[in-house]
């Protein structure tokens, strides 16, 4: 579990390297939200990234409800799901 979750910050690490870099390019600022650049990016773009959104909620209340039913192998879990979930935020209502 916990090199999965070393992983998963690494990852995540990158991950928030390149938005960063892509939401400037958006004229967004570098900390924005993946509905954020969803809404800034043109076609095809656009769809891909609300499809990713949507995915990423879709894996974040999995795991969520794995973890309220196995608390002891959660370790860290919680936390990576809130950080996923402040990730996807939306801007407005979806």
């Amino acid at each position: 579990m916990e090199m999965v979750l070393e992983e998963i910050r690494q990852t995540e690490l990158e991950r928030a390297v390149e938005v960063s870099r892509v939401a400037i390019h958006l004229g967004l600022p570098a900390g924005a939200s993946l509905r954020q650049l969803a809404d800034a990016a043109p076609p095809p773009w656009q769809g891909m990234l609300l499809e990713h959104r949507q995915g990423f909620l879709t894996l974040t209340d999995e795991i969520t409800a794995l973890v309220q039913t196995n608390p002891r192998a959660a370790g860290p879990g919680p936390q990576c799901c809130r950080t996923s979930r402040r990730t996807c935020a939306p801007t407005r209502p979806t």
